[in-house]
C-alpha cells in the first residue's frame, strides 16, 4: 500500500528544489488553471472520491490567457453543464439524446459556449432531423477540463445517467490515462501548504499544477497511472445502459487502445472508433487544444462517422432524400440513428 502522505511530503521537497528550473520553462504558460471559485469541490454522496470537482451551476465565466488573442465566455447552466440552455431531465420521446463526456476537449476549452464540437454536432444533426423519425437531437456536454478517466466516469454517474441518453459519446486522449486526479490531490494540497503558488505572475505559469503532475509521474510512473485508470474503467462495466461510442482525439500509445478495446467487449452496444479524428491535421492553439476551426473539424469527423457507420443499424423506413445541409459531412438523408437498445 503506497503511503500517499509520505510520498507527497518527499515529492514536495523534491519539486521545491526544482522550482527555479520550472520558472524558466516557457511551455508552462499554456497550462489551464483550475480556479477554486469556479468549481464545486466535493464528492457526490456515497462516493469515496476526495478531490472530485464539477463546474458551479448558473454561472458565466470569462477567460483570456496572456497568449490567447481573444476573450472566451462560457455559460454554465443550472446543472453545471457548459451550455447555452438547460435540459429537461425527462426526454421527449421524439428526441434523440446524446450525452458527451470527457476532458477539456469535450468541454470546449478556449472557445465560447456554442462554438465547441458538441453544439456544432447538435446543429448539424438537427439540420437532418426532418428525414428521420425524430423531432430533433440534443447533445448534452458533460466535459470538464482536467478530468481523467475516473473523474469522467464519476461525472456521468453524478450528472449524466439521469438524462437517460440514447447514446453516450466519449472523447478521450492519452492524458486521461497518464494521471490520477485523486492520487495527485494530496500532493497538490501539500504543495499549497508549503507555499507553492497556484499562479506565478512573474512568469504567468501555474507551478503548483505542473510540479504536482511531474512529481506524480516521477514517483509512480506512467504505467502505474495507466493501470490505475484501466481498473477504474473496467469497474464501470455496463454503466452505460444505452449505446456508448468512444473516440480518441489524439493518438493513444502503449496499452491505452488495447484497454479500450477490451472494455467495449463488455457490451455489444459499446463501440470504439479509433483514429477517425486526424490529430495531425487538427487546427490547434499553441497549448494543443483545438481552436474554433479545430472544434469544427472534430464535429465533422464525428458526424461523418455517425452517418457512415450507424446508418447500417438504423430502422429501415422510407425517407425523402434531401440535399446536404453541411458540405463537409457527407451525411444527407435518409440517415436515421439507431433506436435505443433494450436492456
Amino acid at each position: 500500500m503506497v503511503d500517499l502522505g509520505l510520498l507527497a511530503a518527499i515529492a514536495a521537497v523534491a519539486v521545491l528544489i526544482g522550482y527555479r528550473h520550472h520558472r524558466r520553462m516557457e511551455w508552462q504558460k499554456y497550462v489551464t488553471a483550475l480556479k477554486k471559485e469556479d468549481f464545486l469541490l466535493e464528492s457526490p454522496a456515497g462516493r469515496k472520491l476526495r478531490f472530485f470537482y464539477e463546474p458551479r451551476p448558473s454561472r458565466t465565466e470569462t477567460e483570456r490567457p496572456a497568449w490567447l488573442e481573444h476573450e472566451v465566455t462560457n455559460r454554465i447552466n443550472a446543472d453545471g453543464i457548459n451550455s447555452l440552455s438547460d435540459f429537461d431531465i425527462r426526454k421527449p420521446g421524439s428526441v434523440y439524446r446524446i450525452v458527451a463526456i470527457g476532458d477539456s476537449h469535450t468541454f470546449g476549452q478556449y472557445v465560447d459556449t456554442g462554438r465547441n464540437w458538441t453544439d456544432l454536432l447538435a446543429r448539424h444533426l438537427n439540420a437532418h432531423a426532418r428525414c428521420t423519425p425524430y423531432a430533433g437531437f440534443e447533445v448534452i456536454n458533460l466535459g470538464v477540463g482536467g478530468y481523467d478517466i475516473e473523474y469522467t466516469l464519476e461525472r456521468f454517474r453524478n450528472r449524466g445517467a439521469k438524462y437517460k441518453p440514447d447514446l453516450v459519446l466519449w472523447l478521450i486522449g492519452p492524458v486521461d490515462f497518464t494521471k490520477s486526479n485523486e492520487l495527485m490531490g494530496p500532493l497538490r494540497k501539500k504543495l499549497e501548504e508549503q507555499g507553492v503558488p497556484v499562479f506565478d505572475p512573474a512568469t504567468r505559469t501555474y507551478p503548483q499544477l505542473m510540479m504536482a503532475d511531474e512529481a506524480f509521474k516521477n514517483a509512480f510512473g506512467e504505467d502505474f497511472a495507466v493501470e490505475y485508470q484501466r481498473r477504474r474503467l473496467m469497474e464501470a462495466g455496463r454503466l452505460f445502459d444505452a449505446g456508448l461510442l468512444i473516440v480518441n482525439y489524439a493518438p493513444l500509445r502503449g496499452k491505452m487502445s488495447p484497454i479500450i478495446r477490451d472494455f467495449v467487449k463488455l457490451d455489444r452496444r459499446y463501440q470504439y472508433a479509433e483514429g477517425i479524428i486526424d490529430y495531425a491535421k487538427l487546427s490547434r492553439l499553441p497549448d494543443g487544444h483545438p481552436d474554433a476551426r479545430g472544434y469544427e473539424q472534430i464535429s465533422e469527423a464525428l458526424l461523418n462517422y455517425l452517418c457512415g457507420r450507424l446508418k447500417n443499424d438504423a430502422p429501415q423506413r422510407p425517407a425523402k432524400r434531401l440535399a446536404r445541409t453541411h458540405g463537409d459531412s457527407g451525411c444527407g438523408c435518409p440517415w436515421v440513428p439507431p433506436k435505443r437498445a433494450s436492456k
